[in-house]
């Protein structure tokens, strides 16, 4: 019946607002420049595999590795150009580098070294991931409540995802519990695109949400 009466901000509280919107304004492009190279990524991955079993050309694989190694620099350069607007960004851009090098490092080394890279490898991208997570669900909490919380369901999502595929590669070995472990591992290998796919999502929908933030009036 009655309007609630609109609450005027300080001088200090105006400016604050005006600097959140500008930052927003930054962030809501470099998330959309990240879920654009985590598509182009996608895409080169899926021709290699295609091109390994169809056509098996040695100068597409050299030239699409080349691509790729442009594009995950310039992936970490965005998580580091964002790492001034929350710290996690800054730690998601060296784990992702660390688990590159980790990564190129096992496929060169095929003894126990190399298996020992593998976890190297794996338990960086968690890491990675966790970051990233905690960054957004951080640069979200004054922007989208919903969207934040949003980024904390998909960082338990994936978590249990690998929990899961990691129990399932163990049980394996287990004689009694193998088959179940063979059907756990292909269950989790579809969540694992889902998860993949909603993160894609979720950064789209990030860059979305930041720049119409951005474009808001402060009153």
């Amino acid at each position: 019946m009655f309007e609630k009466p609109k609450v005027k901000l300080t001088e200090r509280e105006r400016q604050y607002q005006i600097a959140l919107r500008e930052n927003a304004a930054v962030l809501g492009k470099r998330f959309m420049v990240m879920f654009i190279i985590s598509m182009v990524s996608v895409g080169l991955s899926v021709i290699t595999i295609l091109n390994a079993y169809v056509f098996s050309n040695p100068q597409i694989v050299f030239s699409f590795g080349a691509i790729d190694l442009v594009l995950s620099i310039a992936y970490v350069v965005m998580l580091f150009s964002i790492g001034k607007y929350n710290e996690n960004f800054t730690h998601a851009g060296v784990a992702y580098i660390l688990a590159q090098i980790a990564s190129v490092v096992k496929s060169l080394i095929l003894t126990q070294v190399g298996t020992l890279f593998s976890l190297m490898a794996s338990a960086l991208s968690i890491a990675y991931i966790i970051k990233l997570c905690t960054g957004m669900e951080d640069c979200f909490n004054q922007v989208d409540a919903y969207l934040a919380e949003t980024w904390v369901s998909f960082k338990k999502a994936f978590l249990i995802i690998t929990i899961a595929s990691i129990a399932c590669v163990l049980l394996v070995f287990v004689p009694i519990l193998s088959f179940l472990a063979v059907i756990g591992a292909l269950f989790c290998s579809i969540a694992a695109i889902v998860i993949a796919v909603w993160q894609f999502i979720l950064l789209y929908r990030s860059s979305k949400t930041m720049t119409d933030f951005s474009k808001t009036t402060v009153e």
